[in-house]
């Protein structure tokens, strides 16, 4: 079943997902920074503060790309978003903390989690996008790494104040063993993205909500982003 883009247009997506909702996201690779553009931008424009935990230098790669495509990514650098950077070398947007990556797997938890929370502290509720999960994971080694960092995060799972979308490579994540089924059971939303043309294709394969399983929504990519633009140009977030 496909719906009208007017269920992501009019804001009805955002107030139909239960706070403290995960959702992940599998998409091809020329298309996951549009993907993020728009959640990002759109989140900022119906007054939800983002929290971005920045692994890698992945928001760097999305900047960069972005930029290249001609869209604004001054919104990075706003007061309304926070960027909690985990590793890399490229401070992109509004850093307010910076992670080391460490051997230690309890010592980098115990820092991130201090982090994270101290961020969340300052205001009622965060939309907060993950992104560099998979090239992290893809990282670890041995397996119980991979699993512990896995259930690292569980630990913010039905937290209410913060929706997060963790954008993903599924193919990168189906190299190493188990993860991708464990990634999918703990998360409480499963959607894949896809571009046919200049559509956006929406896919629910998991949710909470069974009325969304197998739901499919569409809309015009062009159409959104002129859409977010006139936010941006307006001077609304």
């Amino acid at each position: 079943m496909r719906g009208r883009k007017d269920f992501i247009l009019d804001g009805t997506f955002f107030k139909d997902q239960t706070r403290g909702d995960r959702s992940y996201r599998v998409h091809t690779d020329s298309f996951y920074p549009i993907a993020f553009y728009v959640l990002a931008t759109y989140s900022l424009k119906l007054g939800h503060p983002l929290l971005i935990d920045d692994i890698l230098d992945t928001l760097h790669f999305y900047k960069t790309y972005l930029d290249f495509a001609g869209l604004d990514t001054d919104f990075l650098y706003s007061k309304e978003v926070f960027v909690l950077k985990i590793g890399g070398h490229k401070e992109v947007g509004n850093v307010v903390s910076e992670i080391r990556l460490t051997d230690e797997f309890y010592i980098q938890y115990e820092n991130y989690k201090a982090a994270f929370d101290s961020i969340l502290r300052q205001r009622d509720f965060f939309i907060n996008i993950v992104l560099g999960f998979d090239r992290r994971m893809a990282l670890l080694y041995p397996s119980y790494q991979r699993y512990l960092f896995l259930l690292t995060r569980t630990h913010y799972l039905g937290n209410k104040r913060r929706t997060a979308f963790c954008f993903v490579n599924r193919e990168l994540l189906k190299k190493t063993p188990l993860v991708l089924p464990i990634f999918e059971k703990i998360s409480t939303s499963v959607v894949r993205l896809e571009k046919e043309n200049n559509t956006t294709l929406v896919t629910f394969l998991k949710s909470p909500y069974p009325s969304l399983i197998g739901s499919q929504f569409e809309f015009s990519t062009e159409e959104m982003l002129n859409y977010l633009k006139e936010g941006l140009q307006d001077g609304s977030f």
